[in-house]
């Protein structure tokens, strides 16, 4: 009976002893594999500061869809100019689990530009195609879809490719990282009509 008990107790220390080696190496694979993460996460910040309201298409790091803002008004007039940057524009956020290949190197932008022309030629199609309940003829679905694509092209789409090496700077990063628990990259994004520029900064969130 002894023997048994002493066997067990062997045993079971074996056993605890390998769960504590286990729990250990674990930690110890996680703390590697963090360290070895330079993913950063990044909150994101678009501004119109043009005269027209756009509609941005694509934010896409490194090729990889990133959220957009949809619509955006013009902030570019002088009431919105005393405000604060925080309260214009959108928020929106790019989490560090987002992006598979760390820090992005260039971001491509596209977005469309309600002109002026564009605008008051959806005005009159407005007026010509009021909404209404109850069925549409396929004639008239297709008249509309004619006309819609005739407005679409008095709009301006515009591409930008912007390189962001020189914007995140390796000081930059250093500051996010050291904190990444409560710290993001903060781009700014701020459209001018037919441009676009980016600033970054580090940004405690909570």
């Amino acid at each position: 009976m002894m023997t048994f008990l002493g066997l067990h107790f062997c045993r079971t220390k074996n056993f605890l002893a390998m769960v504590v080696v286990f729990l250990l190496l674990t930690e110890l694979l996680t703390a590697c594999a963090n360290a070895g993460d330079d993913r950063v996460g990044m909150s994101l910040h678009f501004i119109n500061r043009g005269i027209n309201s756009i509609g941005v298409y694509r934010f896409a790091p490194d090729g990889l869809e990133g959220p957009v803002p949809g619509a955006l008004g013009p902030d570019g007039n002088s009431y919105e100019r005393n405000k604060q940057d925080s309260q214009v524009g959108a928020h929106m956020s790019f989490m560090s689990s987002d992006n598979k290949r760390s820090v992005p190197q260039f971001v491509d932008i596209e977005w469309f530009v309600s002109t002026p022309e564009y605008r008051a030629a959806f005005s009159e199609y407005k007026q010509r195609f009021p909404l209404r309940g109850g069925m549409i003829s396929k004639e008239e679905l297709m008249q509309q879809k004619i006309e819609r694509e005739k407005i679409e092209i008095l709009g301006r789409t515009y591409k930008r490719r912007i390189d962001l090496i020189p914007i995140l700077t390796p000081e930059l990063l250093a500051q996010v990282r050291a904190n990444r628990k409560n710290t993001q990259l903060k781009l700014k994004v701020v459209f001018t009509d037919d441009d676009v520029g980016i600033t970054a900064s580090a940004e405690v969130w909570r």
